[in-house]
């Protein structure tokens, strides 16, 4: 064994145990020393005594399980994968580096010159591979369940073996039908396991769907409830300072000051006016959403007359739908002074009904609207009727 092989194995085993120690947050600078004393020997020894890599993957495989016992690092499916994993990827990498020699033969014509460029191509490939694995890990502290663990392992064991004996056939040209069949078949059983994998993800995502939207109902409960309690606070204080401006309208009218109390009536029917337009259908992201447009509304001195006669279902929770109702309002902010709104359902279907009873000829449909019509699969038209403005749309809820 050269002076350089010595070298190598040094690199060899520093890699192993970089990755190691980072991956399992060894933090103690003596345990990557003791980690990397250790491979370097079994690895020396090997190549000296042993001709089969896999056996050498399996005693220093061993060999880094037992220095995770050793230092109090529990052992779980995950820790067998990757301390296995590793070793299989510094083969991987040699074989890599190893096809790249046929590529080398146009620019470098000594055979040494191009094993020595091999060799450090593939330890350079190593260790791109073992910091960003072992990067992935610090940035993603999680752990997964044994089930999930066990078929990652299979596929990945497959596709290493298969990956392996290919490029072992053509490093040695010597590819054979039986190689190529067992590669085949591994392939194979990897891409029914990926699919079943799949479709298990695919669950997974729809349970997560599931409760993110059941946390969304959640949240705009509360915030709905926040609302009708701000309003009860309010409506309680108008009811009871109500006796004091009945007092106050009993006294102008014995004094003969009628303006005062029109004034006096006026002023208390537009506070009472705010709790007229609150809507509450059980759909909280809907209900929320429209009583902060329609709270909009009457702040630019629009006058709403609204009803909403709708089911408590998932449809209300579809952001296309809303976002049309919204921005169908948002339209005829600045058009018009009053306006009356009609929701309801007829036969599975959602019918959006807008009235407005002045002209509204310069209202155009604009783009976005079109664009957001078209996302919830809606029809709609515009008429005019004993004067009236009517916006009306019908989209299917199933």
């Amino acid at each position: 064994m050269s002076i350089f092989d010595i070298f190598i194995n040094i690199i060899e085993s520093f890699i192993i145990c970089y990755f190691f120690g980072r991956y399992f947050n060894l933090q103690s600078i003596r345990k990557y020393v003791v980690s990397n004393i250790i491979v370097f020997t079994e690895i020396t020894i090997g190549n000296l005594f042993i001709n089969t890599s896999w056996l050498v993957i399996v005693i220093v495989g061993l060999t880094l399980l037992f220095l995770l016992g050793i230092y109090h690092v529990k052992i779980t499916i995950e820790s067998i994968v990757m301390c296995i994993s590793i070793l299989l990827v510094d083969i991987i990498c040699n074989i890599i580096a190893l096809l790249t020699i046929p590529l080398l033969g146009s620019f470098l014509k000594d055979q040494s010159m191009m094993l020595l460029f091999a060799t450090i191509l593939s330890k350079i490939l190593f260790l791109i591979m073992a910091m960003y694995v072992s990067n992935k890990k610090m940035k993603f502290d999680t752990s997964l369940d044994k089930k999930r663990w066990t078929n990652i392992t299979i596929i990945f064991s497959l596709l290493l073996v298969s990956l392996y004996i290919l490029g072992n056939d053509y490093v040695t040209d010597n590819l054979n039908k039986l190689d190529v069949f067992i590669s085949m078949l591994l392939i194979s059983i990897n891409a029914i396991m990926v699919i079943n994998i799949y479709l298990k993800i695919l669950e997974e995502n729809e349970e997560k769907m599931k409760i993110i939207l059941k946390n969304e109902e959640v949240k705009y409960k509360k915030e709905n409830y926040v609302i009708l309690s701000r309003m009860s606070d309010d409506l309680y204080r108008l009811q009871h300072n109500l006796r004091y401006v009945l007092m106050k309208i009993k006294y102008c009218l014995n004094d003969q000051e009628y303006d005062k109390c029109l004034n006096l009536v006026d002023n208390y029917v537009d506070k009472l006016s705010k709790f007229k337009t609150f809507i509450n259908t059980d759909n909280p992201y809907f209900d929320y959403l429209m009583n902060q447009k329609i709270s909009d509304l009457d702040l630019h001195g629009t006058d709403i007359n609204i009803s909403v006669s709708i089911s408590n279902s998932d449809f209300y929770l579809n952001k296309n739908y809303t976002s049309y109702v919204l921005y169908l309002l948002e339209c005829l902010k600045n058009k018009t002074e009053k306006l009356t709104i009609n929701i309801y359902e007829v036969n599975d279907n959602n019918i959006v009904e807008i009235i407005i009873s002045e002209d509204m000829n310069n209202f155009v449909i604009k783009e976005n609207m079109k664009e957001l019509i078209s996302a919830i699969n809606a029809e709609y038209k515009v008429t005019k009727e004993n004067n009236m403005f009517v916006f009306k749309s019908i989209q299917p809820m199933k």
